[in-house]
């Protein structure tokens, strides 16, 4: 059945091509033909030039989700692989990328071709991270104005993220978009795996009914993880062959994750301004909640806490495969992880919790360091135009034709087992957020002492000081604050 559809695809793209390639009158950026075959809302235009793209390497599909070179055979890379053949014979848009080997290579690369005046990177797709300063800095061109003057971007439509949008427009400003272009910032989404197993063996509640009756929040987490930890010693075994059991195993960044999943944040946006909101009493009262829950070791063991965080976390992700954790939070790219996939254990996914059953949404929220973004170098000068209308078309594309591949074909059906997953995956998608403050890490001296790392810092002290700290950070914090607002405002 894959391999019909796969033929099927292909014969849909290469029809598009045929119609599309009688080159003989074809000149850069103009034609009068519609595309009305194809349901693209842009005049087909074609631009017979090159637009390369700089990202990474490191990701589960950051080879593939731009422009690969060629069939594998895995379908993802195939579907974004004719995306890309259809885009050079459609559009006379060839795109390439340059890889770096780093979450940040890419960033800096722009940054350096900025400074000497090169253009040879049309697009950067980045880790917000990374990619953030730039965009305060002027190094990057505000994607609303270039809207104003061509018109290509529908940045109302499905296939580009609604949300991210809104929450990064700044003073009306928006240097990054995401969606269906590509899938690493599906893949960075934070959720929570849980073994299937251990649930029926301990007879604990059903998780997904959980969800679903909006039960499901921390307090429900610590109590079914106190319900299901056996240790055979006087504290847990925290190593990859463990015989113990773990009620929840985790990570000081998830932390982070679920004050985002309690939709405590430590500033707003309103796309206008930001203000600083991390000081509120029901923020405190959230964190304490998390804090206490996180660093009882009867129960809960946090990686960091034993030793070199890279063996650690590889120790997080064995135990769950081999059955010994009820819970594992973890963005969606660990369940193609080896370790996950070879697992001989049931599991299923949920939503990050809730603060409490007053919270009337569950939320998720994409790691800052692995999320990507694509934003334009205000060295991009030449094939500007060319540029912005293939970011549309692309979007346009992936969702068409490449989206369905990851999210339906190989994250639901090859990835998990039950329908129910595949609810939770709706949910978890249909209900994510970004966080300002970690994006621009506001008040950080390069100390590791930003707002991305105020609450796992306080969880890796094991000392729950957020009140006073947060005071004593509170002038740096605005002060950054104050700062890129003035930049934006330029």
């Amino acid at each position: 059945m894959k391999k019909i559809i796969c033929v099927l695809l292909v014969l849909f793209l290469l029809s598009g091509m045929l119609v599309a390639c009688n080159t003989n009158d074809k000149e850069e950026s103009s034609s009068d033909e519609s595309t009305e075959e194809t349901g693209f809302h842009l005049e087909k235009k074609y631009w017979d030039t090159t637009i390369t793209f700089a990202t990474h390497n490191l990701g589960n599909f950051s080879t593939a989700e731009i422009a690969p070179t060629e069939i594998t055979e895995e379908p993802v890379n195939d579907a974004f692989y004719e995306r890309a053949q259809y885009m050079k014979e459609t559009y006379g848009l060839n795109i390439e990328v340059v890889y770096f080997d780093t979450l940040n290579g890419a960033a800096k690369q722009v940054q350096d071709n900025i400074t000497a005046d090169v253009d040879d990177i049309q697009v950067l797709c980045s880790p917000i991270l990374y990619s953030s300063q730039l965009g305060v800095a002027g190094d990057l061109y505000d994607l609303n104005e270039l809207n104003d003057t061509y018109g290509y971007l529908d940045l109302e439509a499905e296939y580009w993220d609604r949300k991210a949008i809104n929450d990064l427009t700044i003073a009306g400003s928006l240097y990054f978009v995401t969606g269906d272009i590509i899938v690493s910032d599906d893949e960075s989404t934070w959720c929570v795996l849980f073994n299937k197993d251990l649930v029926e063996e301990y007879s604990l509640d059903n998780p997904y009914d959980l969800v679903n009756d909006n039960e499901w929040n921390i307090d429900k987490m610590y109590q079914l993880a106190k319900q299901t930890t056996t240790k055979n010693g006087d504290t847990l075994d925290f190593t990859a062959e463990t015989d113990d059991v773990f009620g929840l195993i985790t990570q000081t960044y998830d932390c982070f994750a679920m004050m985002l999943s309690c939709e405590q944040p430590m500033v707003t946006n309103d796309g206008e301004k930001i203000y600083l909101t991390g000081n509120s009493e029901k923020t405190i009262d959230v964190f304490t909640n998390i804090f206490n829950m996180m660093i009882d070791s009867d129960y809960v063991a946090v990686a960091d806490f034993y030793g070199n965080y890279t063996q650690s976390y590889t120790w997080e992700k064995q135990i769950f495969a081999n059955g010994k954790a009820l819970f594992m939070p973890y963005s969606i790219s660990v369940v193609s992880d080896s370790i996950i996939r070879e697992a001989d254990i049931h599991y299923g996914i949920l939503p990050m919790p809730k603060a409490d059953e007053n919270q009337e949404n569950y939320s998720s929220s994409s790691t800052v360091y692995w999320s990507s973004f694509m934003s334009i170098p205000i060295s991009n000068d030449e094939k500007l135009e060319a540029t912005v209308y293939c970011l549309e078309a692309m979007a346009y594309y992936g969702y068409e034709h490449c989206t369905e591949e990851y999210y339906e074909r190989t994250l639901k059906y090859k990835r998990f087992e039950d329908d129910e997953s595949m609810d939770m995956l709706d949910l978890i998608f249909r209900n994510r957020t970004y966080d300002l403050g970690a994006i621009f890490n506001f008040g950080d001296t390069g100390k590791g002492d930003g707002m991305l790392y105020f609450y796992t810092s306080l969880l890796g002290s094991k000392n729950n000081t957020f009140a006073s700290s947060f005071e004593a950070k509170y002038d740096t914090f605005q002060a950054s604050i104050d700062d890129l607002m003035e930049q934006v405002n330029k």
